[in-house]
């Protein structure tokens, strides 16, 4: 059984040049891996709360870190309960969803590591450990964007954020392609959001 040697966090910047938190776990065995929190655009007001990035570090690094130093990787259900007891809170704002978060996917990553399995087969594990379903790994569907409103089109406003296309790569494309002909036909701007979607107003009764 191998232990939790260190936890550290630092700050970085996300995929949209965002500040976020990435969160360092290594084991007595030598497995050290790394996870980090972005967070998106708009929020929900019954999401987890995301905190100042520099108060979720030190959070992490001076709160929770002396608590899980000595705990099992393996043992996610107990690692998760501690993170949750450490910060008492419904939405987390306390220690921060980006402290909490970050510290709960590097810990799953290093007990897959020590597992010397790839995340998503021992996702797959713990999810049957937990379940009692037996469920065979698959390559996800992709999820694309077509058509964005709310945040993600700055001042377009219509009233749902995204149209989704659940389907395979190719047939997303053609459909993204078709789509903004389509639109263009119709008069519509074919201006893209912050997610690769089309961004036009609509009109609604």
């Amino acid at each position: 059984m191998s232990i939790i040697k260190e936890i550290e966090a630092r700050k970085i910047l996300d995929s949209r040049g965002a500040e976020t938190v990435e969160t360092k776990v290594v084991t007595d065995s030598g497995v050290m891996v790394t996870d980090s929190v972005p967070s998106g655009t708009s929020t929900g007001s019954f999401e987890a709360m995301v905190i100042d990035p520099d108060i979720a570090v030190n959070n992490v690094n001076e709160i929770i870190a002396p608590k899980l130093k000595g705990a099992n990787p393996a043992e996610q259900g107990k690692v998760d309960q501690i993170l949750l007891e450490l910060d008492g809170t419904k939405n987390k704002s306390k220690l921060g969803a980006n402290a909490i978060l970050g510290v709960s996917l590097a810990v799953s990553r290093a007990a897959a590591g020590e597992a010397k399995m790839p995340l998503y087969q021992y996702l797959n594990f713990l999810f049957r450990q937990v379940s009692g379903l037996e469920v065979t790994p698959a390559i996800p569907t992709p999820m694309m964007v077509m058509i964005e409103g709310g945040k993600h089109a700055k001042e377009i406003h219509n009233c749902i954020q995204e149209f989704l296309c659940i389907t395979s790569l190719e047939r997303g494309e053609a459909i993204w392609t078709r789509l903004k002909k389509n639109l263009a036909r119709d008069n519509y701007e074919t201006k893209l959001g912050l997610e690769g979607g089309f961004t036009p107003q609509f009109e609604y009764d």
